[in-house]
């Protein structure tokens, strides 16, 4: 994952007028730079699911969360198919939601993501939660689901991503 100062970076790179904020023009071209799909339904989306605050732009504590998502990639051995079918995401979703409520609770959500290989702390799950859960309703349905599986399974191509942190090993 990228440092914080590498975040910065690329925040204050994508954020061109200068306003301390990414509007619309700004996260698409950031999206597009990243190698993720752009187009304006998307970046609608993006937007949505990522500005708590419904200001209409991404703050940078906003920006570090979407950062964090698309940038740590499910573990390979763990991970649902890099470009899953809607049957394959159904299935996921599926298998995730234990209690067969049609919706993934709080639980649910944290043992998916741990099974995925991301993080699953309270705060992150939470975090996750917010930004994905269009409905305010503290569940996630079948397609705020497949919005959140849409972030994770498209890392971005590693010839434009924001650089990671040097490991030890290479110190």
């Amino acid at each position: 994952a990228p440092s914080l100062a590498e975040t910065r970076r690329a925040f204050s790179d994508f954020d061109t007028n200068r306003s301390g904020q990414l509007d619309f023009r700004e996260l698409r071209q950031a999206l597009a730079k990243l190698g993720l799909p752009s187009d304006s339904s998307t970046v609608l989306d993006t937007m949505r699911s990522f500005d708590a605050d419904a200001s209409g732009t991404l703050s940078f504590p906003e920006f570090e969360k979407l950062v964090g998502l698309i940038v740590r990639p499910p573990k390979p051995q763990q991970s649902i198919p890099a470009a899953p079918s809607l049957a394959e995401t159904r299935r996921a979703f599926s298998d995730f939601d234990t209690n067969r409520s049609g919706q993934l609770d709080f639980r649910e959500l944290r043992q998916a993501l741990a099974k995925l290989g991301l993080p699953s702390d309270s705060s992150t799950v939470l975090d996750t939660m917010r930004s994905f859960d269009a409905d305010a309703s503290g569940t996630l349905s079948f397609p705020e689901f497949e919005k959140l599986v849409g972030l994770i399974v498209r890392p971005p191509k590693p010839q434009q991503s924001i650089p990671a942190a040097p490991s030890l090993a290479e110190t």
